[in-house]
């Protein structure tokens, strides 16, 4: 598949945006980090920022922008019309809260702010499970139906969210609690499931083949004898692109370096509780991790095979 930067971009910044959500509103729930609710409030408020433009971005790839408020209307059938609704209904807990923490200047685990922060966290692991149900639904695409797709969505919202969290918190308060900790394991879980996915892609066949495509099973092999035409189209262009091997893996271990070990490495010093410096290097390691994760997500799509190629020989 073709990986327009708006989908990479979008699905990359709302996971950020939507954990940092769930970090931020975990922590007030078990005290992983006691913040102020002012600091707590702007947390929740820059997380839904950074969700809401990722989402906007989504809009660049649409044909007809102004027609999107129409897919919000197909909830019943439609995975994408889902991650609308979803997202939309994510906004009220948050904002709720916002108020209630600028207003009371005060942060509770109990009575409203208990059932605000358990929606808040529902409703933003809601959407971004219905962003990756987009992909996991496509069976004419093997490399995305399968079940690591949503749980690498998932483990990477958590790994990155709780990575903003943690240097957020140590910025504005001076300390990040255990949020760090909940970060290193985040990480952790992320890369093995990404590693678990590559795994799956290099071990599994496709699932439609040109037999299938004509309900020869038992033969080994079809063979095209014309192509179907000798210009590139539309679907060539969209649904057959194609990416080497030998740089899929290139691109793969550079992603494995810059976005798990190396935000791993300078996450480090954020765990012995060190100073000034540990927090810089906490921001530095958002920032390999969010690159790590730009570049999954576009591998993601250029590694990702449609069946159309079968009827082009490919």
């Amino acid at each position: 598949m073709h990986p327009a930067a708006s989908v990479i971009f979008f699905t990359s910044l709302s996971g950020l945006g939507y954990g940092l959500m769930i970090a931020l509103s975990l922590s007030a729930l078990f005290q992983l980090d006691i913040l102020p609710a002012t600091s707590l409030a702007l947390g929740l408020f820059i997380g839904m920022a950074i969700a809401a433009f990722g989402l906007s971005l989504s809009l660049f790839h649409l044909g007809h922008p102004e027609r999107a408020w129409r897919a919000l209307s197909q909830w019943r059938s439609s995975w994408l019309s889902r991650e609308g609704v979803f997202a939309l209904l994510s906004f009220l807990p948050n904002s709720i809260l916002i108020i209630l923490l600028v207003n009371n200047q005060q942060v509770s685990n109990a009575g409203m702010f208990q059932w605000l922060f358990v929606s808040n966290v529902g409703l933003a692991l809601a959407t971004i499970f219905a962003t990756a149900m987009i992909y996991r639904s496509l069976r004419s695409i093997t490399a995305w139906y399968t079940n690591w797709v949503p749980l690498g969505y998932l483990t990477l919202a958590f790994a990155s969210g709780f990575l903003f969290a943690s240097a957020y918190g140590w910025s504005v308060d001076g300390d990040a609690g255990s949020l760090p900790k909940w970060a290193f394991l985040s990480l952790v879980a992320a890369a093995l499931v990404k590693l678990a996915y590559w795994r799956y892609l290099n071990v599994t066949a496709e699932l439609s083949t040109a037999a299938s495509a004509f309900g020869l099973t038992e033969v080994r092999t079809v063979k095209q004898f014309v192509a179907p035409h000798t210009e590139d189209n539309y679907l060539l262009k969209e649904m057959g692109y194609q990416i080497g091997r030998k740089h899929a893996h290139k691109l793969r271990k550079i992603c494995l370096t810059v976005g798990f070990i190396a935000a791993l490495l300078l996450l480090l010093p954020a765990l012995g509780g060190g100073g000034q410096s540990a927090l810089v290097c906490l921001w530095f390691s958002v920032v390999a991790a969010m690159i790590g994760i730009v570049l999954e997500r576009w591998l993601f799509f250029a590694e990702a095979k449609h069946s159309v190629g079968i009827y082009y020989g490919r």
